[in-house]
């Protein structure tokens, strides 16, 4: 067998880079598609009143529903939990942003459900 010249192992090593490049562009290009996917917003937690601290971060901490309305501190890619009972109107006014009912949260009013 004839042993491989300078030559030959230069372009080798080149055919592997190009083709290491290529499939790292192709993986960069992928994951930065699914990032607007992925859940990387901000959990708000909203309960009626406001509970622990106020700052929205956990279930013991919330936001008032009240509070919420204004909606400044929400973002799009967010995910407002909504905690316990609420009886107050809440009025959506952003896109982009998920609105969750924690398990065993619930709108009661004394009227029954009048949906706009």
């Amino acid at each position: 067998m004839e042993a491989c010249l300078p030559e030959c192992t230069a372009i080798s090593t080149q055919r592997w880079s190009r083709w290491f490049s290529f499939k790292l562009l192709i993986i960069f290009a992928i994951l930065g598609m699914c990032a607007p996917f992925s859940g990387l917003g901000a959990d708000i937690y909203v309960a009626q009143t406001i509970t622990g601290n106020g700052s929205g971060g956990d279930s013991s901490d919330c936001v008032s529903l009240a509070g919420l309305n204004t909606w400044t501190n929400v973002n799009v890619g967010d995910t407002v939990r909504l905690v316990g009972r609420l009886t107050n109107t809440l009025t959506v006014s952003r896109s982009g942003v998920t609105i969750q009912f924690e398990r065993g949260a619930n709108f009661s009013t004394p009227y029954g459900w009048y949906p706009a």
